[in-house]
């Protein structure tokens, strides 16, 4: 099994995407873990992720602040 993981910044951002995409193509991982993104894992665009070949597998609840930690899993 190929595991990512990455604590990341400002995954709103195009360069923090582009960063991030390249070593996923790349690897393909079968899980990927994404923290601190300065974002909703939510708000994610369902189309850049399917770009990835990924999906939302679950992100933690910290009631009214924003989640700071994703997991992903490739679609099937």
């Amino acid at each position: 099994m190929k595991c990512f993981y990455w604590n990341l910044r400002g995954l709103a951002n195009k360069p923090t995407k582009l960063a991030l995409k390249k070593p996923l193509i790349k690897y393909k991982p079968d899980i990927c873990f994404i923290s601190e993104p300065w974002m909703s894992i939510n708000n994610l665009s369902s189309r850049w992720l399917h770009s990835l070949g990924l999906k939302i597998c679950t992100v933690n609840n910290r009631g009214s602040l924003t989640p700071n930690f994703g997991v992903f899993v490739p679609l099937i």
